[in-house]
């Protein structure tokens, strides 16, 4: 099994809570719901608990099965849904969504959706034809060059730019490009930047000092697919205004007089 990290961790213990908890919730709603499933993802949807500038929410990931292959999601407090794609078929994942706020408390809510099997290829035969079972179809599954962001390195920060790069860099073949989205972490107006294909990096201009945002490398693919990834990155505070000097006003009694 892989290390906790510190983040693992915490969801654990939460986790924990949110199951020893389950009793006392039996009578209430399941908030945190999965639709739209198939064989290689589904969509989460959630009422909103919070807003963007009172928090925001980790979403994780983990196959029943495999609980070392987690895959966490960082998403602003003003989100409601978001899709899980590249998943396999016929198969249970935990899913649990854990609010964070300074605000108030919430439970983290908890979910297990098993995906759909994959579909039979076209002209399979039945039972009857002697034939075997229907194999896989293996192309309900995303290419392995559509695999998205998986690692966002946050550089060169100052007090109102900083460098954003990610990996893997795709090329033109498999992606269209990419949409880097930021803003404020408590709150305020997110902007968004085109990087074309090929390329990994981008500079945020015209932030503010001093101030965390959240930012969205979302990976377009020419399937028509998008796949994001999410990081906190955090401008250092700016250089303090020196502080003008005031004048000296004239002494009283100082003006000669006439005899």
């Amino acid at each position: 099994m892989l290390p906790w990290t510190a983040l693992g961790l915490a969801l654990s213990l939460r986790l924990a809570l949110a199951r020893s908890g389950a009793e006392r919730d039996a009578m209430r709603p399941q908030q945190l719901h999965a639709t739209e499933i198939t064989s290689s993802g589904f969509r989460l949807a959630w009422p909103p608990l919070l807003t963007a500038d009172s928090g925001y929410y980790v979403l994780e990931l983990v196959p029943s099965a495999q609980p070392g292959a987690a895959r966490r999601q960082q998403l602003p407090g003003n989100a409601t849904d978001w899709i899980w794609a590249g998943l396999d078929p016929d198969t249970d994942y935990d899913v649990a969504l854990v609010p964070e706020s300074n605000v108030r408390l919430l439970r983290p809510q908890i979910l297990r959706v098993r995906t759909r099997p994959g579909e039979a290829g076209p002209g399979a035969s039945g039972p009857e034809s002697g034939a075997g079972p229907a194999p896989t179809q293996l192309a309900a599954l995303p290419a392995p060059e559509e695999a998205g962001p998986e690692r966002i390195v946050i550089s060169h920060a100052r007090p109102r730019s900083l460098r954003v790069s990610w990996a893997p860099a795709l090329g033109s073949a498999a992606a269209l490009g990419y949409h880097v989205q930021f803003g404020p972490l408590r709150g305020g107006e997110a902007q968004r930047v085109e990087v074309p294909a090929g390329r990994n990096c981008t500079t945020l201009q015209g932030l503010a000092p001093g101030t965390a945002y959240l930012v969205t490398v979302t990976a377009a693919f020419r399937s028509g697919r998008e796949s994001a990834l999410s990081a906190k990155a955090c401008t250092p505070d700016g250089p303090r205004p020196r502080p003008r000097p005031v004048p000296r006003a004239p002494t009283p009694g100082t003006a000669s007089r006439e005899p």
